[in-house]
């Protein structure tokens, strides 16, 4: 099935549309993940560079630089994690099928 096939307003909705809907909705929350990362050490680094030697302001700025580094390494760990599951068991994890 096609994602033509679920845009056709002559033709009745069916299941296996779903499948492009969770796609779309995976490959968005991944994307505002990536962009509120980037946003994270965009603050942070600014606020690092304007502490201007303030002890407070620079802690606060190396907190939220560190966060963003471990909700990048969750990211990739649940990526390498999906992926060894694959391999193991065979079965395509990061590509959402519905079986017809």
């Amino acid at each position: 099935m096609d994602w033509t096939d679920c845009i056709d307003s002559s033709q009745p909705a069916t299941i296996q549309c779903a499948e492009f809907l969770i796609a779309n909705l995976i490959r968005a929350v991944v994307g505002l993940g990536v962009l509120a990362l980037f946003v994270m050490f965009l603050i942070g680094g600014f606020t690092f560079l304007t502490s201007a030697g303030d002890a407070k302001k620079a802690e606060k700025a190396r907190n939220t630089m560190l966060w963003a580094v471990v909700g990048a390494v969750i990211m990739v760990a649940v990526y390498a994690l999906m992926k060894a599951l694959e391999k193991f068991t065979g079965v395509n994890l990061l590509k959402f099928t519905i079986p017809t």
